[in-house]
């Protein structure tokens, strides 16, 4: 039969107190880490990618137009589909120049547009 007690040598673990120690040290760090505030890790003015969303847009009339200059500081719009092309060229032209006046770029080719939406 076998007793547990003071003289057990399963019951005297030597590893304990540095398992708790490292435990203390990474939930310290954590906490440390999750306090700073995203600016300062991405610098000012910077969005991180969970909080942008990426949009496509099926006609680019003028429902469209109006609607890009109310997404266009939370979203990324990387494509555009209509079958008039003229109004997909003005929905192009407008939504880069848009996007490269907020990135500080003088101009921006991320929009991506298609004549036949089939």
């Amino acid at each position: 039969m076998t007793t547990f007690g003071p003289r057990c040598t399963i019951c005297r673990r030597t590893d304990v107190y540095p398992k708790i120690e490292f435990l203390q040290q990474t939930a310290q760090a954590s906490l440390a880490f999750s306090i700073v505030p995203r600016f300062v890790l991405g610098g000012k003015g910077f969005t991180p990618p969970s909080d942008k969303l990426t949009l496509g847009f099926i006609g680019t009339g003028k429902q469209g137009r109006g609607l890009i200059n109310s997404f266009a500081k939370k979203t990324q719009v990387l494509g555009a589909a209509d079958v008039d092309q003229q109004k997909l060229m003005l929905f192009k032209s407008i939504t880069e120049k848009l996007y490269a006046e907020a990135t500080e770029q003088p101009t921006y080719k991320g929009l991506d547009t298609y004549a036949d939406f089939r």
